[in-house]
């Protein structure tokens, strides 16, 4: 269960100057309209923020997440691999710290993420129409397990910019795209095992409108 929990069409709540320890999840929000979360600080805690059903126009910002793990999230470390099929595989799958979906127009700025298996994830589930018009910019993310960024499904108006990702697996993972335009542009990305990588499921997609540019890469794959 989440420590903190919106739901039932409430609106405009702001959580402000939590810390949130030892949760399964800091902060979910369901169907709910232009919620604030800021100046939190939300961790150890398998999964940060969570927006879904319909929620729309909120607000995350300024808050200090991470997952802390006990095997660390440094990708690089030896036997990190072992430890991401072991969790992938047998464990729970994906964690993160912030997640949008089945969300529209909110806003994700200036946090500082950290050692979490994934950092923000947006789209999936949800139809195109259901996951669009987000703007997520100067973040910093700093050891990141898996994805520090992680797009999937519509992304229609969607905006990454001008965020710090360091010692990621990979930087940001353009996954599945359908619809557009997504946009990735001016973000630094610094000592990642990847910096871009686009992935598909393998099945067929309809053609997805896509801007990628001014990005700093630095690691031996800047987009695969």
């Amino acid at each position: 269960d989440p420590a903190i929990l919106i739901t039932g069409g409430i609106g405009h709540c702001v959580i402000r100057g939590f810390t949130i320890r030892n949760a399964a999840c800091g902060v979910r929000i369901e169907g709910a309209q232009g919620v604030v979360v800021e100046k939190c600080l939300i961790g150890p805690a398998d999964y940060g923020v969570h927006m879904e059903g319909g929620t729309n126009k909120c607000i995350i910002r300024h808050c200090e997440i991470t997952m802390a793990p006990y095997s660390g999230a440094d990708p690089w470390r030896e036997g990190s691999w072992d430890n991401w099929q072991a969790h992938k595989n047998a464990g729970f799958y994906d964690h993160y710290a912030i997640r949008a979906s089945e969300t529209k127009d909110c806003e994700i700025h200036d946090n500082f993420i950290h050692d979490h298996w994934d950092g923000i994830e947006t789209g999936w589930p949800g139809k195109p129409e259901d996951n669009g018009g987000h703007n997520i910019y100067n973040n910093v993310l700093h050891t990141i397990f898996d994805d520090g960024m992680e797009t999937s499904g519509g992304q229609a108006n969607n905006r990454f910019h001008n965020n710090y990702i360091e010692n990621a697996r990979i930087a940001i993972r353009i996954k599945n795209p359908d619809q557009g335009p997504l946009y990735i542009y001016r973000n630094i990305f610094v000592g990642n095992k990847s910096d871009m990588v686009i992935w598909s499921s393998g099945k067929s997609y309809s053609p997805a409108e896509l801007w990628v540019y001014h990005n700093t890469c630095t690691s031996d794959i800047g987009l695969g």
